[in-house]
């Protein structure tokens, strides 16, 4: 049964007791101040944001490892376009290959690593 608020009620605080409110909110998930402050005065369940701090700083870290890879990656890719317009026919045989595999090998782990960024990424954001 959806009922239409109707009655209002007003108070006033000092700027202390508002910011002291505000902090107590900004914690909470409900997403209207009038919300909360309905939860707080007729005693139902008020859901606390909690964070992980470890998790959080674990973040940071995967963040830049995410920025290295990338740039990791492109520089590769700049190494190989770079070999691919050698002149010299051993030098592109020598190397070639080896540059091929390790390419190979960088994609498959910068791939896994991504999945796993993800995976912490999605349980950070709690999706």
């Amino acid at each position: 049964m959806n009922q239409n608020r109707i009655k209002r009620v007003t108070i006033r605080f000092t700027q202390d007791e508002y910011d002291g409110l505000i902090k107590q909110y900004d914690q909470t998930t409900s997403r209207q101040l009038a919300d909360y402050i309905r939860k707080v005065l007729l005693g139902k369940l008020v859901v606390v944001k909690i964070r992980n701090q470890s998790l959080d700083e674990l973040m940071g870290v995967l963040i830049a490892l995410r920025k290295d890879l990338v740039a990791i990656g492109r520089n590769f890719n700049q190494v190989v376009k770079k070999l691919h317009s050698v002149r010299e026919q051993q030098v592109v045989n020598t190397w070639l290959p080896l540059s091929v595999k390790l390419q190979k090998e960088l994609i498959e782990r910068a791939g896994q690593i991504q999945q796993r960024i993800n995976e912490f990424s999605n349980k950070w954001l709690q999706k």
